[in-house]
């Protein structure tokens, strides 16, 4: 997929347990952290961590929340056809 096609963005409330939970697992991803849930809230996000994927016209395509099984194939099936959309 085409870094210009899609932005992903992690977000989470509690950086020192997200940045332990990285270090952990030995997981290198970007977050932003919104500690007051005021973009999750924008979003209509109840609950972090948060996934929000947006696409080259700044719309938001997909939101994934909590932990997600970035395996499924329904998720590589949809993550899949936005790399083959215009």
């Amino acid at each position: 997929m085409k870094n210009d096609q899609i932005k992903i963005i992690n977000i989470a409330q509690d950086y020192d347990k997200t940045m332990q939970y990285l270090a952990k697992e030995k997981i290198k991803l970007d977050f932003y952290f919104d500690p007051n849930g005021s973009l999750m809230h924008h979003l209509g996000i109840n609950m972090p961590p948060a996934v929000v994927l947006i696409n080259k016209n700044k719309e938001v395509v997909a939101k994934y929340v909590n932990t997600y099984n970035w395996n499924e194939k329904s998720v590589l099936d949809f993550l899949q056809s936005l790399s083959t959309s215009p």
